[in-house]
């Protein structure tokens, strides 16, 4: 059988191919749009097509292999490109089998992919091609009715085995998940994603057609459907990009599942999904915990409701937890504070992928009156470090203060932050600090003016900010004083889309590495209390404050009456102390308060 692999080159010093005669033929893509076809299959190759031809050529030995190798001048795959390999091919060598471990991402492909495909096939030929990791997602030429389109599966048995599900999007299952292979210059790399399970099925169909003689094209189904497997299930979210994470044996061991259970959470987080939930399918003890209906709709994963598990089952697990900040279910912010308190308060040990994630988890078990006797496990950035220590629930103490501000008006958070940095400069001896607000267009700060960060859309750019205090955070350039903000601006084409649900989200997300040490909220007489009162509570509940470790702050209310309905509303009951932000008020106040909160 003659296999032509369009892909990213090979590498000719590969043990795979060491006694094997290979030919093949290199096309660029050059900046004025001209193609140039060379033999240089060999140079500069990323390690990607010698993945798949070794892959292929491990599963059918005997297969004679052809490298079309593309490449663009700006490192992008184009149609043409691929176009311009199967009219190479197609006019200048008898290819039985097409192997396309790449596609192009669109809903509307050129009329010559469609054509050329369509002769190859005519002729007899077969083209073979990954689909995208969300099986929904057009990927040609995957999508096209005539090419077998394969997805990422995992194989519980033979990793060779191949489900084949017939017509449609998605035409073929292959084992896509935990493939070693060399990459560049023999070294080992475990890979996953449809571009593997499309080489396996390319080997597997290219063995089944020799062993088979007589099976054209068009029977082709008949034996497909003859050697399916019910043994490959598929995967959904599979990343196509190169699995870097490891587990690490000594948070899951196989002697040791049969009494512990792994618990993941949230299933949104896709850099570890991808790998993970192929795990539920080949351990019965290995779940993913979800709290939504909707989050694993579409998903046909080993899942569990929180609220099913009592605390004694949820013992048994130990849990693992990934990026909840990221998450675009807004559910998973909400259902990661509410899973916490189960896990510390049932002693579960628990191992955090995400910095913030442990960062969090580690300032509630910290606390004088919480009594956790279960690990808290740092793993850093999905399992990126090899040695993963236990880290103290001791801090080293901050040698000065960071202050979280709410305010809802511009003007009142111009005079709120400006007295609490003068009263902080002078309280604390900081020499410069920086005070960022997401209300409209505020600039305040010591040394430093940060602005107002939109999109054309009008949405605040909080990643953008969040960027610029992170860097003067890890840089120790100064102190910070930032706003966390509900969000309640005077602009109606912006109140939309700051106040919902996914505000405090987005605002927490790239704010909680760093725990402040002082959190200030302020109530504007002017404004709407329930919303605000509403935001307050959820951070509170967020960071689990006590009444010590925040400061309401009334602005422009003067009614007793008002002030102890929202001191009610906020379950205040008098313990925290209110500062009161008039037009009049001295920077002495806010020193006063600020220095009764110090001691």
């Amino acid at each position: 059988m003659n296999i032509a692999i369009i892909d990213s080159g090979l590498d000719i010093h590969n043990q795979t191919f060491k006694n094997k005669v290979i030919n093949g033929v290199h096309i660029s893509l050059n900046r004025d749009s001209s193609f140039e076809i060379d033999s240089n299959y060999a140079e500069y190759t990323n390690g990607h097509g010698t993945a798949i031809a070794e892959l292929i050529s491990e599963i059918d030995p005997e297969a004679n292999l052809f490298i079309v190798k593309i490449s663009s001048f700006d490192k992008k795959l184009t149609e043409g490109l691929i176009v311009m390999a199967f009219e190479y091919c197609n006019a200048h060598y008898h290819i039985d089998i097409y192997n396309v471990s790449l596609g192009i991402l669109t809903k509307n492909p050129g009329n010559k992919l469609y054509s050329i495909c369509r002769e190859i096939v005519n002729k007899g030929a077969i083209i073979i091609s990954s689909a995208h990791y969300h099986p929904n997602i057009p990927c040609y030429p995957a999508f096209f009715p005539f090419v077998f389109s394969v997805a990422t599966g995992v194989s519980k048995a033979d990793l060779n085995e191949f489900l084949y599900l017939g017509e449609g999007n998605i035409n073929v299952i292959g084992h896509g998940v935990k493939q070693q292979v060399t990459w560049c210059e023999n070294c080992i790399e475990e890979v996953a994603g449809s571009s593997y399970a499309t080489a396996r099925f390319s080997g597997t169909l290219s063995r089944l057609l020799r062993d088979n003689p007589g099976f054209t094209a068009g029977r082709l189904p008949g034996l497909l459907s003859r050697f399916s497997s019910e043994n490959v299930k598929q995967l959904y979210f599979i990343d196509r990009e190169n699995i870097e994470v490891q587990l690490n044996e000594t948070y899951v061991k196989e002697e040791d599942t049969k009494e512990v259970q792994i618990l993941f959470y949230p299933f949104s987080d896709k850099k570890f999904n991808r790998y993970f939930s192929s795990l539920t399918y080949s351990s019965e003890y290995i779940r993913i915990l979800f709290d939504e209906q909707d989050a694993l709709k579409h998903k046909k994963i080993a899942g569990v409701h929180l609220t099913d598990l009592t605390n004694t089952e949820l013992e048994k697990f130990k849990v693992i937890i990934g990026d909840v900040y990221n998450s675009k279910i807004d559910l998973d912010l909400e259902c990661f504070m509410s899973l916490t308190e189960r896990l510390i308060s049932s002693n579960v040990n628990i191992y955090c992928l995400n910095e913030r994630v442990y960062n969090y988890i580690h300032s509630i078990i910290s606390k004088d009156d919480v009594s956790y006797k279960g690990k808290l496990v740092n793993l850093h950035s999905h399992f990126s470090r090899k040695d993963k220590n236990i880290v103290d629930k001791a801090e080293p103490p901050k040698e000065k203060p960071i202050v979280a501000v709410s305010g809802i008006d511009a003007m009142e958070n111009l005079i709120l932050t400006s007295r609490l940095r003068s009263a902080l400069s002078e309280v604390y001896q900081l020499k410069s600090s920086i005070i960022v607000t997401c209300n409209y267009g505020l600039l305040e700060g010591g040394n430093v003016c940060i602005p107002y960060q939109r999109s054309d859309a009008g949405r605040i750019d909080f990643k953008q900010m969040a960027s610029i205090v992170d860097n003067c955070i890890s840089n120790d350039k100064c102190e910070v004083i930032f706003t966390y903000d509900q969000g309640l601006p005077n602009s109606n084409y912006l109140n939309n889309y700051i106040y919902n649900n996914k505000t405090l989200a987005l605002t927490l997300e790239y704010f909680t590495s760093v725990i402040p040490d002082l959190f200030v909220f302020s109530i504007n007489g002017t404004y709407r209390y329930d919303e605000t009162i509403n935001y307050i509570t959820r951070v509170t509940n967020f960071f689990s404050l006590k009444a010590s470790e925040y400061i309401i702050v009334y602005s422009n209310i003067d009614r007793i009456s008002l002030l102890n309905e929202l001191d009610n509303k906020i379950n205040n009951k008098g313990e925290t102390r209110r500062l009161f932000c008039l037009k009049k008020q001295a920077k002495s106040a806010c020193k006063s308060i600020i220095e009764k909160f110090i001691k």
